[in-house]
């Protein structure tokens, strides 16, 4: 067995490109002949004479199909159990929506709370904040994401993350401040069903951002001092998080100039005029670790500007010294003039409002959310649907994120049934924190742990070093892959986006595919724990201590198996299970062929789940999500 698993190694780290190729037909019908093949009637409505698919080689009903659900969930959550695949069926997608919407949001800060007080119970730290940096603050995460029923706003945070990028890679003040990086995720969580207006107001506004694009204690030009107002932020909240580099049309394409040029929607000029903005923000409030340095009360007042960012308390959102704000015009982009006198947060407001405005902000936001949630490469028609709900939710409103999510969940090209496995314009490569997130929760952990520190014993820390990708903690604000990203070969010949493979190499490649060896084989995925319970604002927070026991047997949390020994029997029904939970029904029969014929050379049941789990998730039909 041992062999045999060494050597689809090199089989699994081919195969993620080299499978996106197959047979297409358009001779004839029947004879497993379907793939290519589309046979078309009228709408089932007297207002419509479209024609839909019936035949393009996947099963058309009005009762939701249980693989269907599986890659719905895919979408909009980290993965799901069959348990939670038979719920959803059973309510529908839009009473699943709804009650996501509608769910109690969960987050990051009352989980770092519990771990200080845990600190400070053992009395292991002097002061309660040397325990909870943002390596801990990433085994929080995993906490929140894997035992939180609010699925659909925690996959938006995530989204959210990757495209308002801080991190605190390179930086020690933010490597410290896990109380800060979990600050700016809650403000993810918390404004993701928002409107986007905020959003962006609320980002440009929080101390861990304005530290991390310095714009925290950014002065107003002095010439005879030889200061100027920092740039980076001015530049970056144009770039990335609103209108990007080239006008767009609504459905994502560049605009283009009388000789065919893309336009720029912004000059260097542009970027020093903004800078003149974002002048004068500083600490909103003294942190209270530090209070003692001080001798004051943590409050507004005890603030300047020019305050160490180490002082301010990162929960708080930075506000105006208006003696340190520059005062003056400012003329920036397509001629928005804001107007000299105004208070520093009127003129930040000015210019987010008319960032949120700019034609170009619904398709460029769009096009970036859809690439996070389900394809790499969205038709110009599905951007510009998506980017027309931007405009206008149907109630005149502009950047409800609510209704872009759901017009991106619930588009054709999400949920449609046309063929997908022969369709590189529907595919994206899943990110490595995905794929552990879909092992976890597909397996659904037993013991119940409240908190989630397998980092800090090695699975967790292991596994993100080993696919060089780890939350809140990407290489630049440029996340950890660019989404107009080109591998060479098919994908960059066919001119299409794979923005995940960028960190896809061949190095990360055998690294997961090392670690889905370590998870299925040795069940390695995080320590097994002993309760020890918190509360923390109301609200309990069981923490899991490793007794002393379970460090000399090795042992690790439980997943639960059961479902799947009882399937092991049958190795056929076996892979079907798994074929629906990771790949949504939509195994090669090649792929299943193989699995199969392994699967079946295997006496043991719990090394038959082990070598079924191993084979599928190590396979280019589950790493490619159609």
């Amino acid at each position: 067995m041992l062999n045999m698993r060494r050597n689809l190694l090199l089989i699994a780290v081919l195969l993620f490109t080299g499978s996106l190729d197959a047979q297409l037909y358009d001779d004839y019908l029947g004879n497993g002949h379907m793939q290519g093949i589309t046979v078309q009637s009228s709408h089932h409505s007297s207002s419509s004479n479209q024609a839909s698919n019936t035949v393009d080689g996947f099963q058309h009903s009005d009762e939701l199909q249980l693989k269907d659900v599986s890659r719905f969930l895919a979408h909009t959550s980290f993965g799901g159990s069959y348990p939670e695949i038979q719920r959803v069926k059973s309510m529908g997608y839009q009473a699943y929506l709804t009650e996501q919407f509608e769910a109690k949001p969960n987050f990051l800060l009352p989980r770092a709370r519990s771990f200080i007080a845990y600190y400070r119970e053992l009395e292991r730290e002097e002061d309660p904040g040397d325990g909870f940096g943002s390596f801990e603050a990433r085994g929080v995460w995993w906490d929140l994401i894997l035992k939180s029923n609010d699925q659909l706003r925690q996959r938006i945070a995530f989204a959210l993350s990757e495209i308002f990028v801080t991190s605190a890679r390179g930086s020690d003040v933010l490597e410290d401040s896990g109380i800060g990086m979990s600050a700016y995720y809650d403000m993810l969580i918390r404004n993701s069903f928002g409107n986007f207006k905020d959003l962006l107001l609320e980002i440009s506004l929080h101390p861990v951002m304005g530290f991390y694009l310095s714009h925290y204690n950014n002065p107003k030009a002095d010439s005879t001092a030889n200061i100027f107002p920092d740039e980076n932020y001015a530049r970056e909240v144009m770039q990335l998080f609103s209108i990007g580099l080239y006008e767009l049309n609504m459905d994502g394409s560049r605009r283009l100039d009388a000789n065919g040029n893309p336009i720029p929607t912004y000059t260097n000029a542009d970027i020093k005029e903004l800078a003149r903005v974002f002048t004068g923000l500083g600490a909103g409030a003294i942190n209270p670790l530090f209070e003692e340095e001080f001798d004051e009360e943590p409050d507004e007042e005890t603030t300047y500007f020019g305050m160490d960012w180490t002082g301010a308390d990162p929960e708080v959102p930075m506000i105006m010294f208006d003696q340190f704000h520059d005062r003056g015009e400012k003329s920036c982009l397509n001629g928005l003039i804001i107007p000299a006198d105004q208070s520093g947060m009127q003129d930040i407001e000015d210019a987010i409002d008319f960032l949120v405005n700019h034609p170009s902000c619904p398709p460029f936001i769009c096009k970036l959310l859809i690439q996070r949630l389900v394809t790499s490469n969205p038709t110009p028609d599905y951007i510009a649907r998506v980017a027309s709900v931007f405009v206008d939710n149907g109630q005149g409103q502009r950047g409800d994120l609510k209704a872009v999510i759901t017009a991106i969940l619930m588009d054709d090209e999400a949920r449609g049934c046309t063929d997908r496995t022969n369709n590189l314009n529907r595919a994206k490569l899943r990110e490595p924190l995905i794929r552990k997130a879909n092992y976890l929760r597909a397996l659904e952990i037993r013991g119940n742990p409240s908190y989630y520190n397998g980092w800090l014993v090695g699975p967790g820390f292991r596994f993100e070093y080993s696919t060089s990708q780890m939350i809140l903690f990407a290489p630049s604000v440029f996340n950890f892959f660019l989404p107009d990203y080109q591998p060479f070969g098919i994908i960059s010949d066919l001119d299409l986006n794979a923005p995940e493979f960028q960190i896809h190499n061949s190095s990360t490649s055998i690294g997961y595919v090392n670690e889905v060896d370590y998870w299925t084989r040795y069940n390695s995925n995080f320590p097994f724990w002993d309760p020890l319970e918190f509360i923390v604002e109301g609200e309990e927070f069981p923490l899991y201590l490793p007794s002393d026991e379970d460090e000399e047997e090795g042992e690790n949390f439980f997943l639960n198996r059961e479902a799947f020994e009882q399937l092991a029997t049958n190795p056929s029904a076996l892979i079907d299970r798994v074929d629906l939970l990771f790949t949504h029904g939509q195994l090669s029969l090649e792929s299943r062929t193989t699995i199969l014929t392994a699967v079946t050379e295997v006496d043991d049941p719990s090394e038959r789940v082990n070598m079924a789990i191993y084979l599928v998730m190590i396979s280019p039909d589950y790493n490619i999500l159609n």
